[in-house]
C-alpha cells in the first residue's frame, strides 16, 4: 500500500513571505499575533462589592456567577459606565498566532443617528492557531488519531497547519469553531502568510463550515484524501 498523502503534503508551498510593506497590507491568509479569548461555558460576572451611596460608582469588584438578574440590573453604573442591560464578564485570554480571515471592510459613508449605534468599526475577523505539541514538554495536546484525521481534512471546523521552516509557526490546528473579531490595531503583523493554494482551500472550507454546503474545493480534496486511491493535485 502506498504511503498516505495529507493536506500538508499536497499543498506545496504551504506558506509565502510578504513584501516589506507587510505591516500595512492586512491580506486574507496573513498571520498575526493577538490575544484570543477563551470560550466561557459557565458565565461569570464582575459585580461591584464596594460602591458609593447612590450605587452608581464603584472601583472594587468581585467574581460572581451569573444569576437571574444577569444583564437586567436595577441600577446603572456611571463609573465605570455600565447600563442596566450590560455586564462586565469574566474572560481569560491568551496570546496566539491567528490567520486573518477577513480584513476591515471599506468604511461606509452614511449619516449617523444621534446617540445611535456606529456603522463602521475598525475590526477584522481572525481564526486562532492552537499548537499540537506543548512547547515546554513536547507532549502532544491532541491524540495521534485526531491529528491524522485533521491532516486528512475530515473535520470542517479544523484545518491542520504544518510548522514553518523558519520556526514562526509550530504544527497547529486552525480552529474555525473559534473565529473571533479583533480591532485591527491589536494585530501584530508577521511577514508570513498562507500560500495562495492554502488560502483558496481555507476559504472553501470556511464556506462549507459556515453554511454546510458548497465549499466545492474543500469537499473535493477531503474526499480525495479520505479515499487515497483518488488523490490528485488537479483541484488546486
Amino acid at each position: 500500500m502506498s504511503e498516505k498523502i495529507f493536506i500538508d503534503g499536497l499543498i506545496t508551498p504551504f506558506y509565502q513571505e510578504l513584501d516589506l510593506n507587510y505591516r500595512n497590507t492586512f491580506l486574507r491568509g496573513q498571520i498575526y499575533w493577538t490575544h484570543v479569548c477563551y470560550t466561557t461555558e459557565h458565565l461569570e460576572l464582575w459585580r461591584p462589592v464596594n460602591s458609593d451611596d447612590t450605587r452608581t460608582w464603584a472601583r472594587e469588584f468581585a467574581i460572581a456567577p451569573a444569576g437571574a438578574d444577569a444583564f437586567d440590573r436595577s441600577t446603572p453604573l456611571y463609573t465605570p459606565k455600565l447600563e442596566i442591560n450590560e455586564e462586565l464578564i469574566v474572560v481569560r485570554a491568551k496570546r496566539r498566532p491567528v490567520v486573518l480571515i477577513s480584513p476591515v471592510p471599506q468604511e461606509i459613508e452614511t449619516d449617523l443617528v444621534r446617540r445611535g449605534a456606529p456603522v463602521y468599526k475598525n475590526i477584522c475577523v481572525v481564526a486562532p492557531l492552537h499548537r499540537i505539541f506543548d512547547p515546554n514538554t513536547g507532549r502532544p495536546k491532541f491524540s495521534e488519531d485526531f491529528i491524522t484525521r485533521a491532516r486528512l481534512m475530515e473535520f470542517p471546523q479544523f484545518m491542520f497547519i504544518p510548522k514553518h521552516s523558519g520556526g514562526l509557526i509550530s504544527d497547529s490546528i486552525l480552529r474555525l469553531d473559534s473565529i473571533q473579531y479583533v480591532f485591527q490595531p491589536l494585530l501584530q503583523a508577521t511577514r508570513l502568510s498562507l500560500s495562495d493554494d492554502a488560502i483558496n482551500i481555507l476559504q472553501s472550507q470556511i464556506e462549507f463550515f459556515l453554511n454546510g454546503r458548497r465549499g466545492d474545493l474543500y469537499r473535493g480534496l477531503r474526499e480525495d484524501l479520505l479515499n487515497q486511491d483518488k488523490v490528485s493535485t488537479s483541484r488546486l
